[in-house]
C-alpha cells in the first residue's frame, strides 16, 4: 500500500516509510534512518506478529508478544541480529519507520477509524475510537493487553486541544487518503483505517483493512454499535438498486 500510495504527493505527508523485509541490513537502514521502527508479518493480526525496535546510546530496546507483551533491553547489533532473523524466519515481512505516538495518561496511543459507504454512496466516518497500549509498551492492539476508548472522550478530557487533532480533521483525512486507496485497489463498502497521531499533532496512516473487526469498537461502546452494521446494509441496498 505504502508503495502505492506514496506515488501522489498529496499524500506523502500522511505515509510512515515502509519497505519489504529481505535481509537483516534493511533493519540496519531503517534504524540508521529513524532511530525507531517496527517489523510487521504480512499476514499478521490482532498486535501478535509484530516488534519494535527504539534505538538508545547503550543498544536497543524492543517490544514484541510471547504469551504477553514483553520488553526487553538489547545490549548491541549482534544480539538485535539473532532475534530479529529468528523473528523474521517463517514469513513475509515489512520494516516500517515508527512514529512517536501522542500519549494519553503517558502510554502511547493510535486509532481505528471505521469508514462506510452510506445509502448514498458516500464515504462517513461512523466510529473513531483509540487504542491505548498497556503502560509504556509501543504496541497498542487492545487484544493483547491494550485498551479501547472513545476518540471524543479522550479529546475533550486533554488540555493539548491546542494541536490534538479533532474527530472532523482526522476524518477529513482518512477519507481522503481512503479515496486514493480505492483508486489503486477497487471499490469498497468499508474500511478499518489504522490511524496515528504524532507527538506534535501530525497525522498518519498506520494500514487499511477492508473486512474490519468490531471486537474493537464493542469494547469501547459497550450501548452497542448497530448503526455501524447498519450503514452496510443501507450500502448493500442501494447497490442492489443500481
Amino acid at each position: 500500500m505504502f508503495k502505492r500510495l506514496s506515488k501522489y504527493p498529496e499524500l506523502n505527508a500522511y505515509l510512515p516509510e515502509t519497505i519489504v523485509y529481505k535481509s537483516f541490513e534493511d533493519v540496519k537502514k531503517m534504524l540508521y534512518k529513524y532511530g525507531f521502527i517496527f517489523l510487521k508479518s504480512f499476514h499478521g493480526s490482532s498486535g501478535v506478529e509484530v516488534l519494535s525496535i527504539d534505538k538508545k546510546n547503550n543498544g536497543y530496546i524492543i517490544n514484541f508478544y510471547k504469551n504477553g507483551l514483553r520488553s526487553k533491553e538489547l545490549g548491541g547489533m549482534k544480539e538485535l541480529k539473532e532475534i530479529v532473523e529468528k523473528f523474521t524466519s517463517r514469513k513475509n515481512f515489512i520494516v516500517q519507520q515508527g512514529i512517536h505516538l501522542f500519549k494519553y495518561k503517558g502510554r502511547n496511543m493510535d486509532l481505528r477509524v471505521l469508514i462506510q459507504r452510506d445509502s448514498s454512496d458516500q464515504w462517513k466516518v461512523t466510529d473513531y475510537w483509540a487504542r491505548i497500549a498497556n503502560g509504556s509498551f509501543t504496541i497498542t492492539n487492545h487484544c493483547i493487553g491494550g485498551e479501547s476508548k472513545k476518540y471524543k472522550k479522550i479529546y475533550e478530557s486533554t488540555n493539548n486541544r491546542n494541536y490534538l487533532p479533532s474527530e472532523k480533521a482526522i476524518g477529513e483525512t482518512t477519507i481522503k487518503i481512503a479515496k486514493y486507496i480505492e483508486k489503486e485497489y477497487g471499490r469498497t463498502g468499508e474500511l478499518g483505517m489504522d490511524m496515528a497521531i504524532d507527538k506534535d499533532g501530525r497525522i498518519w496512516i498506520l494500514e487499511a483493512n477492508k473486512i474490519p473487526a468490531q471486537g474493537s469498537i464493542d469494547r469501547a461502546d459497550r450501548k452497542g454499535n448497530s448503526n455501524n452494521y447498519l450503514s452496510v446494509l443501507e450500502y448493500t441496498i442501494f447497490l442492489s438498486k443500481k
